[in-house]
């Protein structure tokens, strides 16, 4: 495990301590990173066919008004 390539300093050679912490930030920034994308994803919700429909309708509504 390593980070070489990022600028930083290689898990490796320096004792156990800094694995771990490459490990423990590796694990939280991945949790994290989860969490984030689900909450933006549930923001999206699908609409059900009975939404579609009223939609559908309402906007029927207005252009035949707007034609009349």
């Amino acid at each position: 495990m390593t980070t070489i390539g990022y600028g930083d300093i290689s898990g490796f050679g320096k004792g156990q301590i800094p694995m771990i912490l490459v490990m423990l930030t590796q694990f939280f920034g991945l949790l994290g990173f989860s969490i984030v994308k689900m909450q933006v994803f549930n923001q999206r919700k699908l609409m059900s066919l009975a939404e579609v429909v009223s939609m559908t309708q309402d906007q029927v509504e207005e252009t035949l008004f707007r034609i009349d």
